[in-house]
């Protein structure tokens, strides 16, 4: 080795310098040559195995070739994998029979410390009679049922062990008939501090009692009596556990994993009940202590809803002095009380409240109105603490909570100060928790019901925010919340946001609480059914801000709901005054069709509400169509309900698909014709044509839409066959309009459509809409107006063209349009349309109207009409 040539080429003392040199020379050359050496030696022992490995690899591959051999390797892995199946089959039942057995013996060892319990402590206390019965009532509290209902199950255990194989091996069963009655666990629990407190006070008050016990612990093995008040605080626990694992190794197919997988949950509950009474009792009693420690409290502390949950000094602002003063904070789960001391404490901070320390209430702060809010530092620069410790002390650490918007008015808003930062998020933390149990509370109530009803709030705000992504990296986002939407946007290196939200949450579905991140200052978290966001702010301030309007815009949401339903809760007792009022709700104001701001009908049939006008419209429509007038008819709660449901916006989105994409919705100003047209196209059928003639020629028609269905005329909303309503519609030939003014004649007050216009050399389709003495003709797919024709002074004309067969000419005062429809027919139609809004006389229109209605192809003339 290198050691061994070191020491053997060490010089003499009285060696040479030269001759050192050279023996460090050959001991490098040594150490090179041995380690190309083991190298040489390694990589070919590796490639010998390698070849060896290699050799035997192809004779395997070659041999499984064989369908023999390979049929014998497919029959023994097939038995590997059995016998390794059974193999972890049998360690499973190995183990569920081995806790079984636990689960007796353990239940052993409790009825006997139970039955201890009773004969050595609770028998002879009560014959002897050394502790009055009240006192004996609080000691042992309900141990006689636990007793027994513990010797029950013991006795069914010890049977179901003796049969243990012949029985299908189920401890499901028994536990399910018994779990239920494992409640009055909770009284026990919540009554145990009380008990252990009351053994004390009587250890010091009471000699023949400590007599007593001091005799009785020879019997029961040197323990005195606390070590066997506790086992039945202990055993709820233990069964969780015990149940837990015994269904970790219960098979799916054993006919105990049914029963057993119950029993788990059950047994759960249970835990969850017992220590939730335990927490609601030690919170009661907190309560109960702090009201013997403050004086002139004027309202009711104790409740049956009310916990405690923190307490300290803190300083409080004083806006008449501007100064601060000390005071001693309880903080509740709904309420936060000021208090000041009677008796100096020992220092600032101080959360210890010694015997001789009393409190005096100054007032209190209801949390459900309030937000907690930052304030800077340099907020309190004018501010001085008292003296504390024969020094002043200042405290620059400070919050505050705000009113919320609804409370403005009601409340103020009150500071409060600590000399460190880690102290005041402690109790901003605190605080919070309190107001977002609330705020979780009241979503709660209405979350599941609260899609039925949709809400608009006038709420808005964005900002820039840092999210954590699955591997734990902050990346900046984007955030805009408006109504009852919180999107969260990607943000490029520039800082500019993309189009589409990344991610986007519902208002109703999501709760806020403050986050304490080590990674990361200033977090909150939001939380929904489905994932979990973390967001981060880049102060502190700034991430109060979003938390409160973030609850803010959910209280409101809540409070708007709440409203509804109560107007719900009288429109079924006054139908009249229910009906009013949903006409008053945003989107109903308005007429469906029309748009104006009057409404007086009201259409059962289709839920929406119309005006006057619109409503003698809708009567042509069938004797399917179910209207009533808002003011002076009785609705029943069944219209209302289908009022309510629908509306005038959710039936606007699904009729208006009926609408071709050229018409435009007629305004208030609209005559009556062109309102026929537009709801005519809306509430019936497209591909059938409208009829403004007598209504008498269409019973047959209404009888058939009216029965099954099958006939002519169907009102179909949307696309969908299901949602058809059997009125009587275009194949009934309705009543025809009558004239409300305006140029038009009959009916040709409005048309739509689709032409072909000449633009140069080229023919473009465009979409064309009359109206009222003007042609507008638009782009086919973007919809954008290319121009608009006045129509008082202009002259038609059919344009002779061996390229463009049925067009026409518009001729103005400055400028001349061609237009060519798909069919001679569309032509006349157009042209005599136009010539009853460019001012002709009646003898012309009627010349053209003849022969549009004869439409002999072929055989119109080239001349002007």
């Amino acid at each position: 080795s290198g050691a061994a040539a070191k020491k053997r080429v060490i010089p003499d003392v009285g060696a040479d310098v030269g001759a050192d040199r050279v023996a460090n020379m050959d001991e490098k050359k040594i150490i090179r040559v041995q380690s190309f050496v083991r190298r040489w030696q390694a990589t070919k022992k590796f490639d010998a195995e390698k070849e060896q490995q290699d050799r035997r690899y192809a004779e395997l591959q070659k041999s499984f070739q064989d369908p023999d051999n390979l049929r014998r390797l497919v029959r023994l892995q097939a038995v590997v994998r059995r016998l390794l199946v059974q193999r972890a089959y049998r360690l499973k039942i190995n183990r569920r029979n081995h806790i079984a057995k636990e689960i007796l013996s353990t239940e052993q060892t409790y009825v006997k410390g139970l039955d201890t319990l009773s004969m050595v402590f609770q028998e002879p206390l009560q014959a002897q009679r050394i502790l009055p019965a009240d006192t004996l009532r609080t000691i042992f509290g309900s141990v006689g049922v636990i007793h027994a209902t513990s010797r029950n199950l013991l006795a069914q255990l010890e049977d179901r062990m003796e049969k243990w194989y012949t029985e299908g091996q189920r401890v499901g069963d028994i536990f399910l008939g018994i779990v239920k009655m494992l409640k009055v666990y909770a009284d026990y629990v919540n009554n145990y501090n009380t008990a252990i407190e009351e053994i004390s006070r009587q250890k010091k008050e009471n000699k023949d009692f400590r007599q007593f016990l001091k005799a009785a612990m020879p019997k029961c093995g040197g323990l005195d009596i606390n070590s066997f008040l506790v086992l039945p605080i202990q055993r709820i626990p233990r069964y969780v556990m015990l149940l837990e694992d015994m269904f970790k190794f219960t098979p799916d197919n054993h006919p105990d994993y049914r029963d057993l997988r119950q029993v788990v949950v059950d047994i759960r509950d249970v835990a969850d009940y017992v220590n939730e009474k335990k927490r609601a009792a030690e919170s009661k009693l907190q309560v109960m202590k702090v009201l013997e420690q403050v004086s002139d409290i004027n309202f009711q502390l104790v409740t049956p809803s009310r916990r405690f949950v923190h307490e300290g000094y803190l300083y409080v602002r004083n806006e008449a002095k501007a100064r601060l003063s000390q005071r001693y904070i309880y903080v509740f789960n709904d309420l936060l009380m000021i208090t000041t001391a009677k008796q100096a404490g020992k220092g600032f901070g101080s959360v210890r409240v010694g015997e001789e320390t009393l409190y005096k209430y100054r007032s209190s702060i209801a949390l459900q109105h309030m937000n907690v809010s930052d304030i800077l530092p340099a907020s309190t620069t004018d501010l001085q603490a008292p003296q504390q410790s024969s020094r002043k002390s200042r405290a620059t650490h400070g919050f505050q909570l705000v009113p919320s918007p609804s409370f403005m008015e009601e409340e103020k808003t009150y500071q409060f100060f600590t000399q460190d930062k880690k102290t005041k998020f402690l109790w901003m933390n605190k605080i919070d928790s309190c107001i977002s149990e609330y705020v979780d509370s009241q979503l709660s109530r209405v979350a599941l019901q609260f899609a039925a009803v949709p809400i608009v709030l006038p709420f808005e705000k964005e900002g820039v925010l840092y999210k954590m992504g699955s591997t734990g990296k902050w990346r900046k986002r984007f955030v805009h919340f408006h109504n009852d939407k919180l999107q969260l946007f990607k943000m490029d290196e520039n800082d500019n946001k993309a189009e589409n939200p990344k991610d986007s949450v519902n208002l109703m579905s999501m709760s806020v609480r403050v986050l304490e991140v080590a990674s990361r200052e200033f977090c909150f978290q939001i939380t929904t059914a489905n994932e979990v966001i973390m967001l981060a702010a880049a102060s502190n301030f700034e991430r109060w801000s979003w938390i409160n309007d973030l609850r803010n815009a959910i209280l409101k949401m809540v409070e708007k709901y709440e409203e509804k339903q109560r107007d719900l809760e009288r429109m079924k007792d006054d139908t009249s005054f229910a009906i009013q009022e949903l006409a008053k709700r945003e989107g109903n104001q308005a007429c469906a069709d029309c748009g104006r701001e009057e409404v007086a009908w009201g259409n059962v049939t289709i839920g929406c509400f119309i005006c006057k006008q619109c409503g003698s419209i809708h009567r042509t429509l069938g004797k399917g169509m179910k209207l009533k007038p808002i003011q002076r008819a009785k609705w029943s709660p069944e219209e209302i309900e289908v009022m309510q449901t629908k509306g005038n916006h959710q039936t606007n989105l699904v009729w208006e698909k009926n609408v071709p994409a050229y018409m435009i919705k007629p305004s208030e100003g609209d005559s009556h014709a062109i309102k026929f047209k537009y709801i005519q196209a809306k509430y019936c059928k497209p591909e059938e044509p409208a009829t403004e003639g007598s209504s008498a020629a269409g019973s047959k028609g209404a009888a058939d839409a009216t029965g099954n269905g099958k006939g002519k005329g169907e009102v179909v909303s949307g696309d969908s066959n299901k949602d058809r309503l059997s009125i009587p519609a275009r194949g009934t030939r309705p009543k025809s309009p009558r004239k409300r003014g305006g140029s038009g004649i009959g009916g040709m007050d409005m048309k739509d459509g689709v032409l072909e216009m000449k633009r140069g050399e080229d023919w473009r389709p465009v979409v064309v809409n009359l109206r009222k003495g003007k042609l507008t003709y638009r782009d086919q797919e973007s919809r954008n107006v290319l121009g608009n024709i006045r129509l008082e002074m202009v002259s038609v004309f059919c344009e002779d063209t061996a390229f463009k067969p049925n067009a026409f000419k518009i001729v103005s005062l400055m400028k001349q349009y061609v237009f060519a429809a798909e069919s001679e027919y569309d032509m006349l139609a157009w042209m005599a349309a136009l010539k009853a809004h460019s001012g002709a006389n009646e003898s012309n229109f009627d010349k053209l109207s003849a022969r549009l209605r004869r439409k002999k192809p072929g055989g119109s003339s080239r001349k002007e009409y």
